[in-house]
């Protein structure tokens, strides 16, 4: 499984990668899940609106918690939270 998150105002990675993997993914029956967040950019980790960098846990902690811990995990995940 993979977790994309992706801060739309990237400027060393453009979008556009992160929505082309996400396709290739896709495409490939890659359980995926694609997270992206609004007016942040390179350094969203430390330099991020505090309701952001919350979010950007708790979807870390969500996804983890997914895979590793329930034991009904989804077979493809196709959230449009974007």
């Amino acid at each position: 499984p993979t977790l994309i998150i992706h801060s739309i105002n990237h400027y060393r990675t453009p979008l556009e990668g992160a929505e082309q993997w996400y396709r290739a993914l896709r495409k490939h029956e890659v359980p995926v899940k694609m997270i992206l967040f609004p007016d942040s950019s390179h350094g969203l980790s430390r330099t991020g609106e505090p309701w952001l960098l919350v979010r950007r846990l708790h979807e870390y902690q969500d996804w983890f918690r997914s895979w590793l811990v329930d034991d009904n995990s989804p077979l493809m995940v196709d959230d449009d939270q974007q």
